[in-house]
């Protein structure tokens, strides 16, 4: 009967938690009038890394990007994040251990193909890894890194693309404004709102744009105003004395705690030149800097006062850190490079040591995830594509803008009719109809579109007229029902201990020696 209870008990605490209050809202046009994508989805070469004994009990073999905040957010024992009810695989966790903060690495511009056949580059080869599968399409950095911290498509949380074309012909990138961000909630968002700003949220890159897409949303700061949120980057370091300028990496690199924390003696070659060009418009800076940044985020975590004063409260916290600089050495350099290699393993070195240093200063109570993103999606049959569009461009079609060559999304001018749109996506099926699927949007509806292909969904057009959901917790009834889950909890626990005492206690008196009744193991008086 007790168990019976405290299975109502339970199932009352969790559905209370996943409560959430969906509000909609309206955003610009964001997708594209015609997009193209492979007529078979190609092979993912991204992976994630799972470190924490939380993460002990999971029997994943792999996961989808729209699944990676679900599956922080159920180990943290948080509230359920995302539109995907899939929890098969997820680990199990125990109510009074979960884990009091969440690192989340990703590095961009790196593949498991590339970390599996370089073994100087294994530092995490003896962690739960699992192949990370993209959802949609176009697989552009921020559009992925979107649906990755937010548990939705692009069609949900609206950031199609690494930038886009309005239809007043705009050029907008995401973040750079209220109108431009996610529509979506993503883990930062959840716990500010779920802890009224106490959260310590961390978020940090080279890239603004990347660090947004894991830092809580304008509106959440607005709304808490004194919340302990941090968005780092390299002009404004949060933890360290402000810009991190040319002159402070030069100091950097002679630094020994940081030549210490990225695995390495000395950043210079043996003739006194320096390994990596330190000359601010050069991509060999930006990964220095990033390095150079996260070193002075983990420092900053352990030794400033008020950071401190946040680790040590009981409110769960997320720390976040993008590394973007690797895609562009990848390009510069080529991955077979001993620059590029040299890079990934400092990469890995500063990550290793960040949570080693974190999980020291949390004293253990933390879980991690490393994201290692494909540097591409190219497919043997993408230059027949680029070359037929680019032709047909060149020929007259009225295109306004071309994005993700490879793979195009085609934004045409506004002044062309809907029959006009027709003919167009027409002759580009048509003359595609070998390498690659054409879809077109719909003006006259603006209705978000999919097409299914196995488990994959390829994201054809964001919702353009019609409504898109955002979440937007009701901050007080929230945190009241989450109070009055667990008071109800607690009460019902020590009734049921008072229970189980009482229970014991009465059956010792019963089997007691009585007028009535004697004990049979008692031993008789021998006279």
């Amino acid at each position: 009967m007790n168990a019976f209870f405290a299975l109502i008990v339970t199932l009352f605490v969790a559905s209370s938690l996943a409560a959430q209050n969906v509000k909609y809202t309206n955003f610009p046009e964001r997708g594209a009038d015609i997009i193209i994508h492979p007529k078979e989805h190609t092979r993912d070469d991204s992976m994630i890394v799972l470190i924490g004994e939380s993460f002990s009990t999971t029997s994943l073999e792999k996961i989808e990007d729209i699944n990676v905040a679900p599956l922080i957010s159920h180990t943290m024992g948080l509230m359920a994040m995302g539109t995907s009810s899939n929890k098969q695989g997820f680990p199990q966790v125990s109510l009074f251990d979960y884990p009091k903060v969440n690192l989340l690495f990703t590095v961009d511009g790196v593949g498991s193909d590339f970390l599996s056949q370089n073994p100087s580059t294994a530092s995490f080869k003896d962690k739960i890894t699992l192949p990370l599968f993209t959802s949609t399409f176009p697989a552009s950095t921020l559009t992925s890194l979107t649906s990755i911290s937010t548990g939705t498509s692009p069609s949900e949380h609206g950031i199609v693309g690494d930038s886009w074309i309005t239809y007043d012909n705009k050029n907008v990138a995401p973040h750079s404004s209220f109108e431009t961000s996610s529509v979506s909630a993503n883990f930062a968002d959840v716990l500010s709102q779920i802890s009224q700003g106490k959260s310590l949220t961390l978020s940090g890159s080279a890239n603004p744009n990347m660090a947004a897409t894991f830092a809580p949303h304008n509106i959440i700061k607005q709304s808490f105003p004194t919340a302990n949120t941090f968005t780092c980057t390299l002009s404004n370091s949060c933890v360290s004395e402000g810009e991190l300028t040319d002159e402070k990496v030069r100091k950097a690199v002679t630094e020994q705690s940081f030549l210490a924390f990225i695995g390495v003696s000395s950043l210079y070659n043996e003739d006194g030149t320096p390994i990596f060009d330190l000359d601010s418009k050069n991509v060999d800076n930006t990964l220095v800097s990033e390095l150079y940044l996260l070193y002075s985020l983990s420092n900053g975590i352990s030794k400033d006062e008020s950071l401190v004063t946040l680790v040590n409260d009981e409110v769960p916290d997320s720390i976040t850190f993008t590394f973007s600089s690797l895609r562009a050495l990848a390009q510069k350099y080529g991955t077979t490079s001993a620059k590029y290699i040299l890079a990934v393993q400092l990469v890995e070195s500063a990550i290793s040591n960040t949570i080693s240093q974190i999980s020291s200063v949390y004293n253990g109570r933390t879980i991690s995830e490393v994201i290692f993103l494909d540097p591409a999606v190219n497919t043997p049959d993408s230059q027949n594509i680029k070359n037929t569009v680019l032709g047909i461009v060149e020929a007259g079609l009225q295109v306004r803008e071309l994005y993700d060559i490879h793979y195009p999304r085609v934004y045409l001018e506004p002044s062309l009719s809907m029959q006009d749109h027709e003919t167009i996506c027409a002759l580009l099926r048509d003359v595609l109809q070998f390498f690659a699927d054409v879809h077109c949007s719909s003006r006259a509806t603006g209705a978000p579109k999919y097409v299914e292909d196995m488990t994959f969904r390829y994201n054809l057009d964001a919702p353009n007229n019609g409504s898109c959901p955002i979440i937007y917790i009701q901050d007080n009834d929230f945190v009241a029902a989450q109070q009055i889950a667990m008071w109800t909890f607690l009460i019902f626990f020590i009734l049921c201990c008072i229970g189980v005492y009482s229970a014991v206690a009465l059956g010792n008196d019963i089997t007691k020696d009585t007028l009535l009744f004697r004990s049979p193991g008692r031993h008789q008086h021998q006279n």
